[in-house]
């Protein structure tokens, strides 16, 4: 999922400051506050449980089989050649500490009600539930919010669709930035 104020615009996110503590720490605490008992945060509890497990283990190749496996659905991670592989197992074990983050956000309708920068939310159609959730929550929410979802794509929506997401966040940013953006002509600039 892409929230244009979360994942893109430093603008955006320097407009979210003076409200969040951390912009980035949005997500999975935001399910336990509105939604406690959901069905998707306990998807999400459980793989954060079993990455933590795997990384106290030191089974660093299974915690980052899970993980992308997760996101990128399954088999993704047979799917890595050895070099992508090494490079995830050396980040794997902080990763912990980002659910433990994502986990941590206290804030709820209140705090997001204040959060009025138009924003677009992003996300595929065969995301995860987690994520969907999120996603959900946020558009019920969000005082000026905008609702995308990119058809038959998953949560790496913007690797695997990045034609789609590009034409959304260049056109948002056209309708609601048009003095500051300049991407317009070419969408491409806009994400690089």
């Amino acid at each position: 999922m892409i929230a244009l104020a979360r994942d893109t615009g430093t603008v955006m996110v320097r407009e979210l400051r003076p409200v969040l503590r951390d912009p980035f720490s949005l997500v999975f605490g935001m399910i336990q506050r509105l939604a406690p008992g959901d069905a998707a945060l306990r998807e999400i509890e459980a793989i954060a449980a079993g990455l933590r497990e795997r990384v106290a283990r030191g089974e660093l190749a299974d915690a980052a089989a899970l993980f992308v496996d997760y996101w990128g659905g399954a088999g993704s991670w047979r799917g890595f050649d050895a070099a992508q592989q090494a490079v995830v197992m050396s980040r794997i074990g902080t990763v912990p500490n980002h659910f433990d983050a994502t986990f941590a956000a206290t804030w709820g309708r209140e705090t997001l009600s204040r959060l009025t920068m138009p924003t677009l939310l992003v996300h595929g159609s065969e995301t995860r539930a987690s994520a969907r959730r999120v996603a959900e929550l946020l558009a019920a929410l969000l005082p000026q919010v905008q609702r995308r979802e990119i058809d038959g794509a998953g949560h790496l929506g913007p690797i695997t669709h990045d034609v789609f997401v590009n034409r959304e966040v260049v056109a948002h940013l056209d309708r609601h930035a048009p003095s500051t953006n300049t991407f317009g002509a070419n969408p491409q600039l806009a994400l690089t």
